[in-house]
């Protein structure tokens, strides 16, 4: 029961809970981590993780507790991420949030402001999911750990690379017609001279002051897919004549996709 109190009790203060709120929706091996850090860093702004990741039992209230808790610390603004799967999860129901396709709309309709961030790159997004899932490796870290190229199956890439593409437009697809801040891992994050910059465009769009911000997180990762496999050629075989084949190249960015489309 205290364990209860002092995880939902916030929630009924909500008065006190922060004036500004956004939630990051994401796929998932999208920078969501480090725009997250960076977002932190600034002194008037609180930036959890996945809220969500475990479940549970009262979701809207969990949330509304930490944005409580984030308001009696006098903070301005607090946001969290958000994963597609953590809402509308194929392998069965996400208990609490009613209808999967129409939460972000009701999330909106809570007072929170809605920031898209996918990955232009599905190739790279796809090969960053393989790693973690087989070695948990994170392409930002805290320390400068060097990075080691491996072997990837093509035909795995490819499945991966597919479902990052599908999950992109479901995301997509829920978000709908409610307004949000489309940010992309390339454009956004993937430099670091970008940082401060997107940071400002998150606050403009918060209604609030921006302030100077950093991030201990540093990428590890080489930016192209033929620097992260060691049997490129073979991975270039398998997806020379698909719409995949321009994001092998160094600057991930095929002439069309379903992000820019949108």
């Amino acid at each position: 029961m205290i364990r209860g109190l002092r995880t939902y009790g916030p929630a009924l203060i909500s008065r006190w809970c922060a004036p500004r709120r956004f939630v990051i929706l994401t796929t998932g091996r999208t920078g969501s981590e480090l725009l997250a850090s960076l977002l932190d860093s600034h002194p008037r702004i609180v930036c959890a993780g996945e809220l969500l990741k475990e479940g549970r039992t009262f979701p809207t209230q969990y949330v509304e507790a930490r944005a409580g808790m984030a308001g009696l610390r006098g903070m301005e603004a607090y946001g969290w991420k958000l994963l597609l799967s953590q809402y509308r999860n194929p392998s069965g129901t996400v208990r609490g949030i009613g209808d999967p396709d129409t939460y972000p709309a009701r999330l909106d309709a809570m007072g929170y402001r809605l920031i898209l961030l996918a990955r232009r790159n599905l190739v790279a997004q796809a090969m960053s999911s393989i790693r973690a899932e087989q070695t948990q490796f994170h392409h930002y870290r805290g320390d400068r750990t060097a990075f080691t190229p491996t072997e990837v199956d093509p035909v795995t890439l490819m499945a991966f690379t597919w479902v990052r593409e599908a999950e992109t437009t479901a995301l997509i697809e829920t978000i709908g017609a409610v307004p949000y801040l489309r940010l992309t891992y390339e454009d956004d994050l993937l430099d670091p001279a970008c940082h401060q910059d997107t940071v400002d465009r998150v606050c403009r769009y918060l209604g609030m002051d921006s302030a100077p911000v950093s991030s201990g997180l540093v990428k590890v990762a080489p930016r192209g897919v033929r620097e992260m496999v060691t049997n490129f050629e073979e991975v270039m075989e398998l997806f020379r004549d698909t719409r995949y084949a321009g994001y092998l190249e160094d600057d991930g960015k095929p002439a069309s996709t379903q992000l820019d489309q949108s």
